[in-house]
């Protein structure tokens, strides 16, 4: 009987540290930082890694350092996470967008209309995409791209570009969103057109540098 205890025990110890050692390996995952990025045009050694999150959802991101909270300027579907990096005239936003809220923006197109077939991360661009362009003066849009996350993550892009008014200056508008757990978080670029030939690439690095948790 002490024989079969003895192996009993063994066995338990045994699954304890497979156990422990999948939760240790699961947390040093959650831990893992981003890739170091290294920018073209912005400041080389100016990257760093933000924290967001809202209701459980929460998600890195690297940013140029120059990004400060915006207070005064309403850009983005809720205006809570607004930011503005004034040395290089571009703003950044971040929206989370619950499921449940879906239903709301899906309605914005008809019955008919075959978006009411698009994936959830496609349905929000279209919309986005279109009451975007719908207040701008020669607006275009890109078709809708992937990219992945360095940890293999989807994530889906497209562009507007436009004027808001006779006299403003073309703007280019870069949206991105991703999915975790159901929900979407939708992320945009407002970048002077002229400007985006060069902050292109770096926008990419910063998509890429998107690490769910």
């Amino acid at each position: 009987m002490e024989k079969n205890l003895y192996r009993g025990v063994r066995i338990f110890l045994f699954f304890m540290v497979l156990l422990n050692h999948s939760c240790t390996e699961e947390k040093e995952k959650e831990k893992e930082p981003a890739p170091e990025i290294v920018f073209d045009y912005f400041e080389k050694n100016s990257a760093t890694e933000r924290y967001f999150a809202s209701d459980g959802r929460e998600l890195y991101i690297t940013l140029p350092d120059c990004f400060e909270k915006e207070l005064y300027y309403e850009f983005s579907l809720t205006n809570e996470n607004n930011f503005n990096c004034p040395t290089n005239n571009i703003f950044f936003s971040v929206d989370f967008i619950n499921s449940g809220d879906l239903d709301y923006y899906n309605k914005y197109f008809s019955s008919e209309s075959p978006e009411k077939n698009l994936s959830s991360e496609e349905l929000i661009l279209e919309y986005i995409k279109r009451t975007r362009i719908s207040g701008l003066i020669e607006g275009e849009h890109s078709i809708i791209s992937e990219i992945k996350t360095f940890r293999d993550d989807q994530i889906h892009l497209v562009s507007v570009k436009g004027k808001s008014g006779n006299y403003s200056n073309s703007l280019f508008y870069q949206y991105g969103v991703i999915e975790i757990e159901g929900d979407l978080v939708l992320f945009q670029f407002i970048v002077n057109e002229d400007d985006i030939y060069f902050y292109h690439k770096d926008l990419m690095k910063i998509f890429q540098s998107i690490r769910k948790v």
